[in-house]
């Protein structure tokens, strides 16, 4: 079987000089000045990966440079709309959530929680106790419990947003503070960030900088009542999609000039052929002299588009047109049968499906359930198939996981730290269609009623605001009749 590190880890391939772009942008945003970097570029040209690569060289430190490992604050957006109140910045909120996770306080830790919760005290003081209602996991910080919303009823979604940019602004600014190394602030799928998110973001980059927010009309809006400089070091890492599918009304979200004086933009385009063949013989463990012949062809199928390359060299295998020679120890094949071969990009689903050992209905099923909860799986999903089975004693115990587990033998999705997540968005979004759209909301209804009666009888705020999020995404429609809408 080939290699499929080229599938489930960070591999880039010709990205030298973009990746060393980073890095230098990365060094001067800890001892110069402050900077951030976007990395745009089409769908599948390797965008997430070279981000992912350089977050490797930040997390692991840089002696040459004197650089320690840094502090990681990573979320991604999807496709899915975010307008209802109980799911604002739920990506960005979902990055301090799992921070929160990491940082409960354990006794190599411990120190640095009180660090962190002191630190919010001295910022927020009681406020701080209100970011526990979007923030769960901060609760096992401050030690605070969630407070009951005193909100008047007249009071707008324009000003939640603004005192929730205010509280996790100022929150990701002590996180900044508090450790001994740097922040970066990594958000992927920016092309999907609504325009509440890009102006929390823009915040968050300003306070942690230490700049102020002068330019705003409104006095409440500013960021700082003085300037100051940060005593913390911070990174802000991006990643956008410049397709034409994505819609013009993105791109003016997403205002590249105005994240601040410095930013440091880096554009992807496909590989060139030299890039192909090594990411080829990598993954066929052969020379590169060897495989040059089967990079040209395969150069030309894709263009070079990194995942059409992986996807391309996985129907091959599946197809019999790359096959182990027992004879010779190494990879042979047929380049006429493969030049002549035919294959589908615009839906990899249906690109397995028409291969050997095709997807069976219930993983084609399981994929669907997973694509309602986004790019990847958290523990909602898990707590969904429990609570079905717990229901359903008789059905199979792993209704959902084992289907996910074929799945991930077949290359549609990877699997690390038991967390499912597919190997790209146009996979999700492949299996997110399979769906009628008449029956979606009632799908994210059903998933958030289930999860609502598991979070109500643990008392997870959690597991609460997950449920809520996917009730919300069902919407009116959903609601059949009077006892289902009481209950939502």
């Amino acid at each position: 079987v080939m290699d499929d590190t080229t599938t489930t880890t960070t591999a880039v391939y010709g990205r030298d000089a973009e990746l060393d772009s980073l890095k230098q942008a990365y060094r001067r945003s800890i001892f110069d000045q402050y900077d951030a970097a976007i990395i745009c570029g089409k769908q599948g040209v390797g965008k997430s990966s070279l981000a992912h690569e350089f977050i490797k060289y930040a997390k692991l430190g840089d002696e040459a440079y004197n650089t320690k490992g840094c502090v990681l604050l990573s979320g991604k957006f999807d496709n899915i709309p975010r307008a209802q109140s109980s799911q604002l910045f739920s990506p960005v909120l979902s990055a301090f959530n799992k921070y929160c996770e990491w940082l409960s306080p354990t006794e190599e830790r411990s120190s640095l929680a009180k660090k962190v919760s002191c630190g919010l005290t001295l910022s927020l003081g009681q406020e701080a106790c209100a970011l526990v209602n979007v923030i769960p996991n901060l609760a096992k910080v401050i030690g605070s419990k969630k407070t009951k919303n005193t909100a008047d009823k007249s009071d707008s979604i324009v000003d939640l947003k603004k005192m929730l940019r205010h509280l996790l602004s100022q929150f990701a600014d002590v996180i900044s503070r508090s450790h001994d190394a740097p922040l970066v602030f990594f958000m992927d799928n920016l092309q999907w960030a609504d325009a509440a998110s890009i102006a929390l973001l823009k915040q968050i980059m300003l306070v942690t900088s230490g700049s102020s927010s002068s330019s705003s009309s409104d006095s409440s809006d500013k960021i700082l009542e003085n300037d100051r400089k940060n005593n913390g070091q911070s990174f802000f890492l991006g990643c956008y999609r410049n397709n034409n599918d994505v819609g013009k009304d993105n791109y003016t979200l997403w205002k590249i000039d105005d994240l601040g004086p410095n930013v440091t933009k880096i554009e992807l385009d496909c590989l060139d052929k030299e890039a192909v063949n090594l990411m080829i013989s990598n993954k066929m463990k052969m020379l590169p002299l060897l495989t040059s012949s089967l990079a040209d062809v395969v150069y030309r199928k894709t263009e070079g588009n990194p995942s059409f390359v992986i996807q391309l060299m996985t129907a091959l295998e599946k197809g019999s047109l790359l096959c182990m020679c027992p004879i010779r120890s190494r990879w042979i094949w047929d380049e006429k049968k493969i030049e002549d071969y035919e294959l589908g990009t615009k839906d990899v689903v249906s690109i397995l499906a028409d291969s050997p050992g095709s997807l069976s209905s219930d993983v084609l099923a399981a994929l669907c359930t997973l694509s309602c909860f986004g790019s990847c799986s958290d523990r909602s999903l898990i707590e969904l198939e429990n609570e079905l089975v717990s229901s359903h004693p008789e059905s199979n115990s792993k209704w959902l996981s084992g289907p996910l587990d074929c799945a991930v033998a077949e290359g549609v999705l990877n699997k690390k730290d038991g967390q499912y997540q597919f190997v790209n968005d146009r996979v999700k979004d492949s299996a997110y269609n399979l769906i009628n759209p008449e029956e979606r909301c009632l799908h994210h209804f059903n998933y958030g009623l289930v999860l609502c009666s598991v979070a109500e009888r643990n008392d997870d705020d959690g597991l609460f605001l997950m449920a809520v999020g996917q009730i919300n995404l069902g919407g009116p429609k959903a609601a059949g009749d009077s006892d289902e809408r009481s209950s939502a």
